[in-house]
């Protein structure tokens, strides 16, 4: 036997003898931890739905004729407050809507102009220190009707100021100074708009420049606002009168003996109807002024 081959055999011994360790496993490396999962994201709540405003109301009493009736209109319960607004001082008449913007005359003579669908304020502008009316809202301007003073009321607040203002940005296009105070809701149709006053005259101004059209004189101070109707206008006065006149100021007919007039006509269906202080309500031929019936309540109308 060689020696290459007792080498060989002599290393296989040693390779079986109890004495030799065996090789250690390898250990696999740990597997690395999860990242944490964020949390999902809360789901965002789904969109208010978009407030329905509904038709516009320009003027005192929605319509030139003061009906005061809105027919396609459907309010159900529940109801649930959408905004508010703090006026801080009386606001005597309605507020009137156009285009999305809710127009407010304050007792104090302050104007407002309100976003209608959220309650914020746009624009607001002193148009005078008394107020006792509704504005009206046309051509893209409002008119407001405020007097100069007011501290001791209606009489004396000093004269009236009728005021145009831009809808958009609550700045002034004309202003036109009344010779006395008034409390009138003005009314704006066919490109005029139409005030009474304290003194018991009637105001057609432009609506665009504020010129005066014409003025006429009634048989007393006429607190109402004027309504209109197929070419006609309508007032009351404290004289006791209910007057039809055209919109050039020509007096078609005039009925008296009804007692102090402070609530405005309402015309409907051919007829004007007027409340007086004398405790009645009257109902009388838009076309010839016939008075057709009346009513007692009983009390102040």
């Amino acid at each position: 036997m060689t020696a290459v081959a007792l080498v060989a055999l002599a290393a296989l011994a040693l390779g079986r003898s109890g004495n030799d360790e065996p090789t250690p496993a390898a250990v696999p490396a740990p597997k690395p931890k999860p990242k944490p999962q964020r949390p999902p994201l809360p789901a965002r709540p789904a969109p208010a739905p978009s407030l329905d405003l509904g038709d516009d109301w320009p003027q005192y009493g929605y319509s030139a004729g003061r009906a005061r009736f809105m027919g396609n209109v459907d309010l159900r319960p529940p109801f649930r407050r959408v905004w508010s607004f703090n006026g801080g001082k009386l606001i005597e008449f309605q507020p009137v809507l156009q285009d999305g913007r809710m127009f407010m005359l304050k007792n104090d003579g302050r104007a407002y102009a309100i976003n209608a669908a959220s309650g914020r304020v746009e624009w607001r502008r002193r148009v005078g220190g008394l107020a006792a009316s509704s504005p009206a809202a046309a051509y893209g301007l409002v008119y407001f009707v405020a007097n100069r003073g007011g501290a001791g009321g209606i009489a004396g607040a000093g004269s009236a100021t009728v005021t145009a203002v831009n809808q958009r940005t609550g700045r002034v296009r004309w202003h036109r100074l009344l010779r006395s105070s008034s409390e009138s809701s003005p009314l704006v149709v066919k490109g005029r708009v139409f005030v009474g006053s304290q003194a018991g005259t009637v105001y057609a101004l432009s609506a665009r420049r504020g010129r005066v059209l014409w003025k006429r004189q009634a048989g007393g101070p006429v607190k109402t606002a004027l309504a209109y109707s197929r070419g006609r206008l309508y007032f009351g006065d404290y004289g006791g009168s209910v007057t039809a006149a055209r919109l050039n100021g020509s007096v078609v007919w005039r009925t008296g003996g009804l007692g102090q007039i402070y609530a405005t006509p309402a015309v409907k269906f051919g007829r004007v109807y007027v409340g007086s202080k004398s405790g009645s309500v009257h109902a009388f031929s838009a076309a010839t002024g016939r008075r057709l019936w009346s009513h007692s309540t009983g009390g102040y109308v």
